[in-house]
């Protein structure tokens, strides 16, 4: 009987360590984006720019970019 009662007292909840909860004070907040979505930014660019042939990656960055803030990376001509 005594061999039952320690192994009904000894649990896993009890034996295992309490999580710490994450600490969402810590992160800082990242602006919302000032400008609409990437593919909303496309739509308008091609419908605006009304190339008959299409419109090139090139243009369609040159209009975003003049049209939007929107950041400039190294590989984004």
């Amino acid at each position: 009987m005594s061999e039952e009662s320690s192994a009904v007292s000894a649990t896993p909840a009890a034996t295992t360590p309490k999580k710490k909860a994450k600490s969402t004070a810590n992160k800082p907040k990242t602006a919302a984006p000032t400008h609409p979505k990437v593919s909303e930014m496309v739509i308008a660019a091609i419908t605006t720019l009304k190339e008959r042939g299409g419109s090139s990656l090139v243009a369609i960055k040159k209009h975003i970019r003049s049209q939007h803030k929107v950041e400039q990376t190294d590989h984004s001509s």
